[in-house]
């Protein structure tokens, strides 16, 4: 039982910095507003792609994953 609590651990915790940083990254690539850089992560991530917010810079465009919508 131990063993599957720190398992559940390190997922938590790997999971919440790939989302700090990955908020963070948006923000500063894309000069968004965090919420907005989150927002941006979640909808990318989960591949739904509203299409309300997009990558303006090259830069940014250049950073996202091949397999990411369009």
């Amino acid at each position: 039982m131990k063993q599957i609590s720190f398992r559940f651990r390190v997922y938590i915790m790997v999971f919440l910095s790939v989302v700090c940083l990955g908020t963070l990254g948006i923000s500063l690539a894309e000069g968004m507003h965090p919420f907005d850089a989150f927002y941006f992560l979640i909808v990318t991530v989960a591949t739904v792609g509203y299409g309300d917010i997009h990558p303006g810079r090259s830069r940014a465009r250049s950073s996202r994953l091949p397999s990411s919508p369009e």
